[in-house]
C-alpha cells in the first residue's frame, strides 16, 4: 500500500519520498506481569493494568529522483524531532499514533545514486482515534458513547456548578467552581471538585446534570489497538 507518513509536521512527500504503509497494521504486546508455580498448569497473573508496550512499525519508502539532495534532507529534519511526535500515514486517516524515530539508516541506492529505498521504523503506542480529540459539548443530560475496546481518560471542562451524576447517580462529580478542568490527574488535587473521577467503559453511558451545570465539556480521548 504506497502512501505518505506525516511525523511530527514532516510530511514524506514533501521529499518526493513513496512510502508503503502496508506494514503499520502489527499490533503491541499487552503489559503483563507472570510467574510460574511448581506442580501447576499454566502461569499466575500478578500484574495486569490493561496497558500495551510500543510496538516497531516499519515504513519502506522509496525516492525516485534527486536521492542525494532529498534523502539527507528528510533524515537531518525527521532527527531534528525529539521525544515523542504525532505519526500520522494514509493507511489511517482517522487515527495517529504517539511515536519516536532512533534509528541509523543506510539506503540501498541505484545508478549514480539519483535513486534510493530505506525503511523508516518508528517506535510506536497504541492508536488515537482523531474523533477523541474533538471536544463534545453538552447543556442538558445525556449520553455519551465509547466507540473502542478500551477504558478512556478524558478531560472534562464545565462551567456552573452542582452534581454531574453518571449512571444511576454514583458515581458522580459534584462541582463547586465553575471553570473547572478535570483530568485523571489532578482528581486529588485540585478542590474546586468532589467525587469519583469518571473513566468512560466502552459503550454508551448516561450522565445528569444538575440544572447549576450550564456547559459540560468531555475531551475523550479514544485509543484502541
Amino acid at each position: 500500500m504506497t502512501g505518505n507518513l506525516i511525523f511530527g509536521g514532516i510530511s514524506a512527500a514533501d521529499y518526493g519520498i513513496s512510502v508503503d504503509c502496508s506494514q503499520s497494521f502489527a499490533t503491541p504486546q499487552r503489559r503483563v506481569e507472570t510467574a510460574q508455580v511448581l506442580g501447576r498448569n499454566g502461569d499466575i497473573i500478578l500484574y495486569d493494568p490493561g496497558v500495551f508496550d510500543d510496538v516497531i512499525i516499519s515504513y519502506p519508502c522509496f525516492i525516485a529522483s534527486d536521492f542525494m539532495s532529498r534523502f539527507p534532507d528528510f533524515m537531518a529534519h525527521i532527527h531534528s524531532k525529539r521525544g515523542r511526535q504525532r505519526l500520522e500515514d494514509t493507511a489511517h486517516t482517522d487515527r495517529y499514533r504517539s511515536a519516536y524515530f532512533m534509528q541509523a539508516i543506510t539506503p540501498q541506492t541505484g545508478a549514480f545514486n539519483k535513486s534510493g529505498m530505506f525503511t523508516l521504523q518508528f517506535s510506536c503506542g497504541p492508536w488515537w482515534l482523531n474523533s477523541g480529540m474533538t471536544p463534545i459539548d453538552y447543556t442538558e443530560s445525556g449520553t455519551i458513547t465509547n466507540p473502542t475496546q478500551f477504558l478512556a481518560k478524558p478531560t472534562y471542562y464545565v462551567e456552573g456548578t452542582g452534581r454531574i451524576s453518571f449512571g444511576s447517580g454514583t458515581p458522580y462529580m459534584e462541582i463547586t467552581t465553575s471553570g473547572t478542568t478535570i483530568n485523571v490527574s489532578n482528581m486529588e488535587s485540585d478542590h474546586a471538585f468532589s467525587g469519583t473521577y469518571i473513566q468512560l467503559s466502552p459503550g454508551t453511558a448516561s450522565f445528569t446534570l444538575d440544572e447549576g451545570i450550564t456547559l459540560f465539556r468531555v475531551t475523550p480521548y479514544w485509543w484502541t489497538i
